[in-house]
């Protein structure tokens, strides 16, 4: 697990410039550059200052992203363990002070520009009329602790560096010597000559005695050496896996149908054209041409005025009460004018009608009944999970809780910590070893067990550690059939590649490759027109093949293990692609190659912003915000500049 978080919040660098993990926390509030410097700064980059508040909040968004990848509750102490903590501080710091060089460079983005960014995004629009909504916009930022100032400050650093980004991508261009350098080395062709040894090449070994098997074990005893290991005794209660054979109760499924129906149903709908005018006169006109069939764009557009088209809205979503009362009034296709609106005159054509659907039970009863039957089984496993709580907490045991509340004891190993048992080579995991329950499962000791554990909605589990069986190598009787098994195979090899090796010292003394071949059973071939790419695609070969022909001079010879033989061969020559095919072959590696030019612009960029601002982290207050000591030890630090 500390691995994971080591590896965590790396800080890609890529078409935005700037950290997808950092701009992910930004949008939920790390940074309020209007309220002026704040003297108990977590992280400090020139002119921006993030608050311990801040960071804790961003170090709690990325937790639960950690939590979600591993399907586990992470707590604070492994997280800190982990250096998670310090990560994000580099991170944040990086975006920070890249943030203060782009301002610094000039690169700062008009207020229309940010106004216009956020009016189009479609989490500040209205459900009903599809347009920004100001109430909309600041309950969104609300529910997630934002205040505009804080949100446009957001939107206008990403927009400075979206300006960037582009302003370096429209004028980069990699050196078509580059391309030229990639084509010639990705479609380079080898000519091969080559027979293949197979184990048919060679005597089968003699079965081997119990005395060569305890040999063969001892010489391979660190491989063989099997993990930790724990037999397991596992409750579970699931509302998910009892759900399919509860009852649906017609009562319940009812109540649930009139408690839902109304969200369910599709109110009356209608697209239709609003054009306002300043008077009678001016509606009769506007009315004489649509219903001459006019388009109403034009018309509008005739009287200087903007129509207003509506799209399949429901009545509440017509922005004018009186306006919207008389086109749901009206019929498809009617014209009327002048409506007397709350905001004016307006003539008004009724251009669709979708009308209103009421969802009835039997249409919604499939999933009213889905519904019915998950809450009473997780009634039911709720009051499983409070019987065997009770008699856990009186003194009972695991099986004695489980039979007191109607569980079933599954006994499952002995098992690693992974889940595997090392016994069953290829076989699946035991089912409802999650890794919540195997995580608890290895921290107890030998006779120690779980209260009953929450891990999902519906879904709970109690362990007891049966049994513990240290690191040990197996005795031989527990592998012997599977060891025999490796013996033979280790034998054949060792027999194939001295016939390998034979082969390749007769091809040294001048010996040809059919010759060789033909003595040994086998067949010389010749392959043409190798590349990387067919090499790659070449499964029979496997990658250590491809890799010792691809790493060959021409002329070398050379033996290398494929998936099912070993190839004695000799790299004939080596070819560049012809003249004629170079050409669309750089064209082709231009954009990629320009695009990885980019990103390391981009790396390069973000370090220069960091020599060049110099942020600085502290890393005491920034513990303290966790709830953590401040001398609490930090992993080893990275980017910024710690505060002594």
């Amino acid at each position: 697990m500390l691995a994971a978080f080591r590896n965590f919040a790396k800080s890609p660098f890529a078409v935005v410039l700037l950290s997808l993990l950092i701009v992910s926390f930004a949008i939920w509030g790390i940074r309020d550059v209007f309220h002026g410097r704040i003297s108990n700064a977590v992280v400090t980059a020139g002119s921006r200052e993030v608050t311990p508040a801040e960071f804790k909040r961003m170090f709690n968004l990325g937790l639960k992203q950690i939590e979600q990848r591993q399907g586990q509750p992470v707590s604070l102490q492994d997280a800190v363990a982990g250096g998670f903590d310090q990560q994000i501080l580099n991170d944040l710091s990086g975006a920070e002070a890249f943030d203060e060089f782009v301002h610094r460079m000039g690169v700062i983005p008009a207020d229309s520009l940010v106004g216009d960014a956020i009016a189009k995004q479609p989490d500040f629009f209205n459900k009903i009329t599809g347009r920004f909504d100001k109430d909309a916009y600041q309950r969104t930022l609300a529910e997630n602790d934002l205040t505009p100032d804080k949100f446009e400050t957001i939107e206008r650093d990403q927009i400075a560096e979206n300006h960037l980004a582009a302003g370096i991508g429209a004028g980069l261009r990699a050196p078509k010597t580059y391309g030229a350098m990639v084509a010639g080395y990705e479609f380079e062709s080898r000519n091969l000559t080559f027979f293949m040894l197979s184990p048919g090449n060679v005597a089968k070994p003699e079965p081997p005695t119990d005395a060569q098997l305890q040999a063969f074990l001892n010489a391979h005893a660190a491989a063989l050496k099997l993990p930790e290991r724990r037999v397991l005794s596992v409750v579970r209660f699931s509302a998910q896996a009892m759900a399919g054979s509860m009852p649906a109760d017609p009562a319940a499924v009812e109540k649930l149908y009139n408690f839902r129906k109304d969200t369910a149903s599709t109110p009356e709908k209608r697209s239709l054209v609003q054009i306002p005018v300043k008077d009678a006169a001016a509606a009769a006109a506007v009315v004489a041409k649509l219903n001459q069939g006019q388009d109403p764009a034009a018309v509008a557009k005739s009287i200087n005025v903007s129509p207003i088209s509506y799209q399949e809205t429901a009545q509440s979503g017509v922005a004018d009460p009186k306006v919207a009362d008389a086109a749901f009034a009206m019929k498809a296709g009617e014209v009327k004018g002048p409506i007397q609106g709350a905001l004016g005159l307006a003539v008004v054509k009724v251009t669709d009608i979708k009308p209103a659907h009421q969802a009835t039970l039997e249409e919604m009863r499939p999933t009213l009944e889905a519904q019915v039957k998950k809450d009473a089984a997780g009634q039911k496993v709720f009051d499983a999970v409070q019987k065997y709580q009770d008699s856990h907490a009186s003194g009972s045991n695991l099986a004695e809780a489980a039979k007191a509340s109607g569980g079933v004891v599954m006994q499952i190993g002995p098992i690693t910590a992974e889940g595997m048992n090392p016994s069953d080579a290829g076989g699946a995991p035991p089912q409802g070893l999650t890794p919540k329950l195997l995580s608890e499962a290895f921290k107890l000791p030998q006779g120690g067990e779980t209260d009953m554990e929450n891990e999902a909605s519906g879904e709970y589990f109690a362990v007891r550690v049966e049994k513990v069986i240290p690191p040990s190598v197996p005795a031989l009787a527990e592998i012997k059939p599977r060891l025999m098994q490796a013996y033979m195979i280790d034998q054949i090899t060792s027999r194939l590649q001295a016939k390998a090796d034979e082969a390749l010292a007769r091809l040294k003394k001048g010996e040809t490759m059919e010759a060789i071949a033909a003595s040994m059973g086998a067949q010389a071939q010749h392959a043409q027109g190798l590349t990387r790419a067919t090499l790659g695609q070449n499964r029979a070969l496997g990658p250590e093949a491809a890799g010792k022909i691809l790493a060959a001079k021409a002329g070398e010879t050379f033996s290398t293990l494929t998936a099912q033989a070993i190839m004695v061969a000799r790299l004939d020559s080596i070819q560049a692609p012809p003249a004629a095919q170079m050409a669309p072959l750089v064209l082709r590696g231009e954009q990629p190659l320009s695009q990885q030019l980019f990103d390391d612009m981009g790396q390069l960029m973000r370090s220069a912003a960091i020599a060049k601002i110099k942020p600085t982290i502290d890393q005491a207050r920034a513990r303290e915000a966790l709830g953590l000591s401040a001398d609490t030890t930090p992993a080893s630090s990275g980017k910024g500049t710690p505060k002594s």
